[in-house]
């Protein structure tokens, strides 16, 4: 699992290989001193820890007071999947479920286009922060310019979703383009 430990005000991404009540089992690139004072963290959740023993890029964490195992080890992006599963187990028990409130709409194409744009643009930050790292554009330059094509065919999608768009046609022709664009990168994959 990953996580983040902290020593000193200096965080570093780790894996967590063990874990228990008491402490966890964690590689990293760091070799911290035993005895160091840290905090680690996955997610929302964070525990005081100190290092009881390092080899070979592993180290021992022993923690300041017990953790709850099943809670570390869900899914930080997965908590909305978690709160829909549960509604759904409390329905099949036979609960009723909530009636929506008055003078909350359907959602419309409309609305869908907007929440393309939205994905287009949070796509488009992460593109642009990653295309910035001359090291991440070596490693995955492919995979840097197929984000690129996701990015123009939700884009296209969008505006072939706003019916009062007057550039609809060429949105629905460049998604035409980018559907052969997206068959042959995937075809093509490294």
């Amino acid at each position: 699992m990953a996580a983040t430990l902290d020593i000193d005000g200096v965080a570093c991404s780790v894996t967590i290989r063990d874990l228990s009540t008491a402490g966890a089992q964690i590689e990293s690139t760091l070799s911290p001193e035993i005895g160091s004072e840290a905090t680690l963290s996955r997610g929302p959740l964070s525990i005081q820890c100190h290092v009881t023993w390092c080899t070979n890029r592993r180290c021992g964490l022993q923690f300041t007071s017990p953790v709850l195992v099943q809670e570390w080890m869900a899914s930080p992006l997965n908590r909305q999947q978690q709160r829909v599963d549960h509604v759904v187990a409390a329905v099949k028990a036979g609960a009723v479920p909530f009636e929506a409130p008055a003078g909350l709409n359907a959602a419309t194409p409309a609305h869908a286009a907007e929440d393309l744009k939205r994905l287009s643009r949070m796509l488009e930050i992460l593109g642009d922060a990653l295309a910035n790292d001359p090291a991440v554009v070596m490693k995955h330059g492919i995979q840097l310019q197929n984000l690129d094509i996701a990015l123009q065919t939700l884009t296209a999608l969008a505006g072939t979703m706003q019916t009062d768009d007057p550039e609809c046609a060429a949105n629905i022709a460049r998604l035409a383009e980018l559907r052969i664009t997206c068959a042959e990168a995937l075809r093509a994959k490294p």
